[in-house]
């Protein structure tokens, strides 16, 4: 990676010049070769076929069990849900403390 001068770094910090001015243009340049994003999306896929085979194994399983214990695992991941919802809540309220124009949709 290259090294910035330091004419370059106080001239950035100063404002006189923007920090993407300052790079190569090399390093500007968002390229993702093809074969990185065609590994990507098989294991984003793999990934979701996984999940949606292991909620089928869990309804199936769910299926086999009697009322009393349907009723007390449907509890407990309601409860996990739930204590899930609030964190994520917590942290996006963080978001909006220096950002006036966040909002929830």
């Amino acid at each position: 990676m290259p090294k910035l001068s330091t004419c370059l770094v106080n001239a950035c910090e100063q404002g006189n010049i923007q920090i993407l001015q300052a790079l190569p243009r090399k390093n500007r340049v968002n390229y993702f070769p093809s074969r990185s994003i065609i590994k990507g999306s098989i294991i984003i896929i793999l990934f979701n076929m996984c999940l949606l085979y292991l909620g089928y194994l869990a309804y199936k399983y769910l299926n086999t069990l009697q009322d009393e214990q349907k009723l007390q695992i449907s509890n407990y991941l309601c409860s996990l849900g739930a204590f899930v919802v609030i964190i994520s809540l917590l942290r996006n309220s963080d978001m909006s403390k220096n950002n006036p124009y966040f909002y929830y949709i």
